[in-house]
């Protein structure tokens, strides 16, 4: 069980599923989001895109906090299942959350074959194999021009994986904790 730490939700707990590789974010790197994050954007303009999204737990935090839209992508069928039920006790509008059945890298490739993309913050958190996030990352730079201007992109990896920052991203602010890292991109202005 996990519990959210802010928002309308502040409290209620989360349960997770016993899946292989699955390691939600930790109360200590969610709040450290939103303390950076509150003095950046309004969240209820937020329409994010959690990819690797597992417990479901920052895109909760997200709704909990007023952001307008989450969409989750997941390719694990038992933890999809969880997923559903924990939407279904938190009674999260429909209209509000959308969760994807399929492989994180997959559909990012796929909504960027799009003309535009509406998400304007992106979490990428793969709990294996870190060179996911750099292929990810240079995926997301090399098609900018679809998505919103403010978008945003937070990793959470591992505390020692050297990351390349494509243009026009730059980092905004950088957190380590134990073996793990969060980082907060932003468009250079």
């Amino acid at each position: 069980m996990i519990k959210i730490t802010g928002g309308k939700l502040k409290g209620q707990t989360l349960r997770v599923t016993d899946a292989e590789n699955l390691r939600p974010t930790t109360s200590f790197f969610r709040e450290w989001i939103f303390n950076v994050l509150d003095f950046h954007i309004d969240l209820a303009e937020i329409n994010m895109l959690d990819l690797f999204c597992g417990s479901g737990i920052i895109s909760m935090e997200f709704l909990s906090r007023g952001a307008y839209k989450a969409t989750l992508v997941e390719k694990n069928p038992k933890v999809i299942k969880q997923l559903k039920e924990n939407l279904i006790k938190f009674k999260i509008d429909p209209r509000n959350i959308r969760l994807e059945r399929d492989d994180a890298l997959r559909y990012l490739k796929k909504i960027i074959s799009d003309t535009v993309c509406h998400h304007n913050l992106i979490f990428l958190d793969p709990p294996y194999k870190m060179e996911f996030i750099q292929e990810m990352l240079d995926l997301i730079g090399n098609k900018q021009q679809i998505f919103p201007e403010d978008l945003i992109v937070i990793i959470e990896s591992a505390a020692n994986y050297k990351l390349k920052i494509p243009a026009p991203f730059q980092v905004m602010k950088e957190k380590k904790g134990g073996a793990s890292k969060l980082m907060i991109l932003t468009r250079s202005e």
